[in-house]
């Protein structure tokens, strides 16, 4: 009985994982939803959760290193709890998707929103906030 047990309780786990990369409505673990609000609350320079696979967030580092800026990186697809630390990223701020930057505190976006702030000087304004000098104010 045992077994007939565990084998369903295994079936009822597999249901509610999905394939990497694919969203659920599931809510993340309280340990992830803990491990992201230690990492935003301690952040004091640029923040960013990223996939080792994606091409915005290879442009959004991009951007930060030919601007001399130094960003903490969070691999999602590198950690064993990446998806439900994704999950705990959505629930914080409403974004599905990454890159997922935070500079300081404060929620940047993703690669677009990241090109925006920096065009508009946003990006600028935030990273002088943290102490952080960078030449992405000459965008202005």
């Amino acid at each position: 009985m045992l077994a007939a047990t565990t084998l369903r309780a295994t079936a009822a786990r597999q249901v509610r994982v999905a394939p990497r990369g694919v969203a659920t409505r599931t809510l993340s673990s309280a340990s992830a939803r803990a491990k992201v609000a230690r990492a935003i609350e301690s952040n004091d320079g640029v923040l960013m959760y990223s996939k080792s696979f994606c091409s915005f967030s290879h442009g959004a580092k991009e951007v930060f290193r030919s601007a001399g800026v130094d960003v903490t990186v969070h691999e999602l697809d590198e950690e064993p709890d990446g998806v439900e630390v994704q999950k705990a990223l959505f629930e914080e701020t409403g974004q599905r998707t990454v890159p997922n930057i935070f500079i300081g505190k404060a929620h940047v976006g993703g690669y677009s929103e990241l090109m925006e702030g920096v065009k508009d000087g946003h990006v600028h304004d935030l990273l002088e906030v943290v102490g952080i000098k960078s030449s992405l104010g000459s965008v202005r």
